[in-house]
């Protein structure tokens, strides 16, 4: 149960360097701001997922504070699940037409191209594109997280059904997000036929 607290931690330090090196960077804006689309059109809703994700980890470190528990866990998810998580299937659907997007302007713009091999080298090799997919892998790895508690959860213990339950609706978020996916690759894929 820990491993949810540490990760969403983790997770969260990255989204800051996010932040930091290009959301919060005046030139970064910038160059976001002459993209067909804007800024929305790489970002997306990043401001929600991150927003998301603080208000999540500041409810588990309440939690780990405190008694930690698989319905304390399960009940936490359960209401992010509902009212927040959704978000990364807007987030998800967007990467393709991100990465199509950044390519072409660092093709087009080679100072572009050198603000961002810049910022590569400041961060160690870690480039943007490593760090935008990074609310698709934390939605992603969360029903690991949550099978692994589920799997050390009695088969009679009266937490065990919230949890499959939680499991099982985090998993079709992530199949949502997935198809997300599929359809903006398929939709850019159409379009560069009828280009042709």
């Amino acid at each position: 149960m820990y491993e949810i607290f540490t990760t969403e931690e983790t997770y969260r330090k990255s989204l800051e360097v996010l932040d930091k090196q290009f959301i919060n960077d005046n030139l970064f804006s910038c160059y976001l701001d002459e993209f067909p689309g804007g800024p929305e059109s790489i970002l997306c809703n990043i401001a929600e997922i991150m927003a998301v994700s603080d208000r999540l980890l500041e409810e588990l470190r309440i939690l780990y504070d405190g008694q930690v528990t698989v319905d304390s866990i399960t009940s936490i998810l359960r209401k992010f699940a509902d009212d927040h998580f959704p978000a990364f299937v807007t987030y998800c659907a967007n990467t393709a037409n991100q990465q199509d997007i950044l390519s072409k302007h660092k093709a087009e713009d080679p100072d572009f191209e050198k603000f961002l091999t810049d910022r590569e080298v400041c961060l160690h090799g870690q480039n943007l594109n490593s760090y935008l997919i990074l609310p698709m892998q934390r939605i992603c790895r969360m029903p690991l997280l949550l099978d692994a508690i589920n799997k050390k959860t009695e088969p009679d213990s009266p937490d065990k059904a919230p949890l499959t339950s939680l499991y099982e609706d985090i998993c079709e978020i992530v199949e949502r997000c997935n198809e997300g996916v599929r359809r903006a690759e398929t939709r850019k894929k159409m379009e560069n036929l009828d280009r042709r």
